[in-house]
């Protein structure tokens, strides 16, 4: 008999599942956390795993764990470059160098808003410029509003509104 026709054992070489995202994973984990075994970070990663998942991927990690670390090793320094590159003293150097370029004087201060030029402050400056939020500052600015706070606030209106609580629980005894 030729044994080269013959076919082997078991499912066909490369028709397994496709557990590369879920290994991926593990290793962003066992990088986050270096204590982290890989039988564990597979339990975190996946929901509810069963004992021949968990077999499946341990093997899996034996064959290519080193690998699937590595490109961790990778994405996670890229992260880090990334948020240096883009943080806040960038921001701030390019600010200030736009603003001398400009010709303009920079104080302390002045540099120090220089760095608050992020999308979320733009945010929070755009809404409060926004007519409806002003409308409603100045309605809480207000002095009659202001009165009207300091007075509810009073020692006197505390006193008449536990006065009035104890008396609807006496009347509802």
């Amino acid at each position: 008999m030729n044994n080269a026709a013959k076919r082997g054992r078991g499912r066909p070489e490369g028709s397994g599942l496709n557990d590369g995202p879920v290994l991926a994973k593990m290793a962003d984990m066992m990088i986050a956390a270096p204590t982290l075994k890989p039988t564990t970070a597979a339990k975190r990663v996946l929901d509810a795993p069963d004992e021949a998942t968990i077999r499946r991927l341990q093997a899996k990690w034996k064959k290519a764990g080193q690998r699937y670390l590595d490109q961790a090793r990778g994405r996670r320094n890229a992260k880090i470059n990334r948020q240096t590159e883009s943080g806040p003293g960038l921001r701030v150097a390019r600010n200030i160098a736009l603003a001398q370029l400009a010709g303009q004087r920079m104080s302390g201060g002045a540099m120090l808003l220089a760095g608050m030029d992020s999308p979320a402050l733009r945010a929070i400056r755009a809404v409060q410029e926004n007519s409806t939020v002003r409308l409603m500052q100045e309605i809480y600015n207000r002095p009659e509003m202001r009165l009207m706070r300091e007075l509810y606030d009073s020692p006197q209106m505390r006193l008449a509104r536990e006065m009035d609580k104890m008396r609807r629980l006496a009347e509802g005894l």
